[in-house]
C-alpha cells in the first residue's frame, strides 16, 4: 500500500517536471510509475488472498490429522481397558473368594481387608467400563466426519461380556449382608466403613459397598446404549474403509475376541486364556 502511494506521488511529480519540458501530456516517466505503483496493488491483493488460503488449508489438514490421531488414540486406549478387564475379574473372584474363608474361619478383620480389595477390583472395572463410554461417545462424533476410519475397537461389546462383574458385586453385596448379620463381624465393620478407599466416586469403604452393586449396573448400561448407537453407522461404514484402516480394525477385532473370550470364560468358571 505505502509502496503504491509513493509510486502515484513520483508518478505526478515527475509530469509536474515534465510540463517544464512543454511536454504534452504525462511523459513516460511517470506512467511508468503510475503503471508499477497501481499494478503493485491488486498483485499483492491477490498474493494476500493466495496466502491465506494456503494458511487455511494447511489448518484443515492439521486439524483433519490431528481428529484422526484422536480417533486412533480412543481405540488404543478403549483396547487397553478392554484387555485389562479379565485381570480385574480374576483378583476380584480371587479376593471374594479369600472373604468368604476369612468369613467361614471367623478372621474378622481379614474378612474385611479382602471385602475391601474386591471392591476395589470391581471399582477399577468400572472406572475401564466408563473410560470406554465415553471413548466410543467422542469416537462416535469424529466417524461422522471420518468414515474412512476403522470402526471403534471395542463395538461388539455388549452386557453380556460384562456379566461377570455385576456376578461379583451381588457376591459381594450376600457377603456383606451375611457378615453384618454377625455382631461381631458388624463392629469391625463400624470401625472400618469410614476408611478411605481408591475407588472412584467414593469416598470411603462404606459408601463403595453400599453402592457398588448399582454403579456397576449404571456403567454397563451407559456403555450398551452408547454401542448401540454407534452400530448402526459403524456397520455402514465398514463399506468405505480404507486398506490401512482395514488392517488396523482386524488387528483390534483379534484384541477385542481375545478379552472377550477371557470374559467368557471367566463366567463360565474356566481359567481365561490371555
Amino acid at each position: 500500500m505505502v509502496f503504491t502511494f509513493w509510486c502515484v506521488v513520483l508518478g505526478f511529480l515527475a509530469w509536474y517536471l515534465d510540463s517544464f519540458m512543454d511536454t504534452a501530456g504525462p511523459g513516460p516517466i511517470a506512467i511508468v510509475l503510475w503503471a508499477v505503483g497501481l499494478g503493485w496493488f491488486p498483485a499483492m491483493l491477490l498474493w494476500d488472498m493466495v496466502s491465506k488460503s494456503k494458511a487455511k488449508a494447511r489448518d484443515a489438514h492439521a486439524r483433519v490429522e490431528a481428529d484422526i490421531q484422536t480417533m486412533r488414540r480412543l481405540n488404543d486406549e478403549s483396547l487397553a481397558y478392554l484387555e485389562r478387564l479379565p485381570e480385574l475379574a480374576v483378583w476380584t473372584k480371587g479376593w471374594l473368594e479369600q472373604a468368604q474363608r476369612d468369613q467361614a474361619d471367623r478372621a474378622f478383620a481379614p474378612f474385611w481387608d479382602a471385602i475391601q480389595g474386591a471392591a476395589e477390583n470391581i471399582g477399577a472395572a468400572v472406572v475401564s467400563v466408563q473410560s470406554i463410554e465415553r471413548n466410543g461417545q467422542q469416537y462416535g462424533l469424529l466417524a461422522t466426519q471420518y468414515p474412512a476410519e476403522s470402526p471403534f475397537a471395542v463395538a461388539g461389546i455388549t452386557p453380556g461380556h460384562l456379566s461377570v462383574f455385576r456376578e461379583s458385586s451381588t457376591r459381594l453385596d450376600a457377603l456383606v449382608r451375611s457378615a453384618q448379620r454377625d455382631f461381631q463381624f458388624a463392629t469391625i465393620y463400624e470401625q472400618r466403613k469410614t476408611t478411605q478407599v481408591l475407588i472412584a466416586g467414593f469416598n470411603n469403604l462404606g459408601q463403595a459397598i453400599a453402592n457398588m452393586s448399582s454403579q456397576v449396573t449404571s456403567a454397563i448400561g451407559s456403555l450398551d446404549q452408547t454401542v448401540n448407537r454407534m452400530s448402526h453407522s459403524l456397520q455402514t461404514n465398514l463399506n468405505t474403509i480404507a486398506s490401512e484402516a482395514s488392517v488396523r480394525h482386524r488387528e483390534a477385532m483379534a484384541h477385542e475376541q481375545r478379552a472377550f473370550a477371557a470374559l467368557d470364560n471367566l463366567q463360565r468358571g474356566r481359567k481365561p486364556l490371555v
